[in-house]
């Protein structure tokens, strides 16, 4: 019978740093199933959970399967503010520079964001609130504030 022996030098080395890697990959990948975040989110909270390990490696990989995409956080970002409360340009894009997302990504894709999209959903809300019973009225009101 053969006994195992332990690993010694660099085998334990290697060992260490690849159970320390799918840690990290299983920590992020929990994280990212709660909640949608940025590169620099991630960084920044796997740092903080592993101060001593290299996380470049794992943000790499997370790249690769597609799992961090700041282009496609910040497209779901906007749509997501016109839902539930509609924001102006530079409110959107101070609050993605705070998510750690780049200045020409916000810019690309806020010239790309159609403001008609905006008129439509503050014009449905706004019909929505107004209590008015005669439709020429409330049409009328509706019209003032968008003018």
């Amino acid at each position: 019978m053969r006994l195992l022996r332990p690993p010694t030098g660099r085998e334990a080395c290697n060992d260490i740093s690849r159970l320390t890697m799918k840690k990290i990959v299983e920590f992020a990948i929990s994280s990212l199933l709660r909640k949608r975040q940025t590169e620099q989110e991630m960084r920044d909270r796997l740092r903080k959970r592993f101060p001593n390990a290299d996380i470049e490696p794992v943000v790499a990989r997370l790249k690769e399967l597609n799992y961090l995409n700041d282009d496609e956080f910040v497209e779901r970002f906007i749509q997501y503010r016109h839902l539930t409360s509609p924001r102006g340009k530079y409110r959107l894009s101070r609050e993605l520079c705070i998510k750690g997302v780049a200045k020409s990504l916000i810019e690309k894709r806020l010239a790309t964001h159609d403001e008609s999209m905006d008129l439509s959903i503050l014009a449905a809300s706004k019909w929505r609130k107004i209590r008015e019973n005669d439709f020429m009225r409330k049409k009328a009101k509706l019209m003032r504030f968008l003018a």
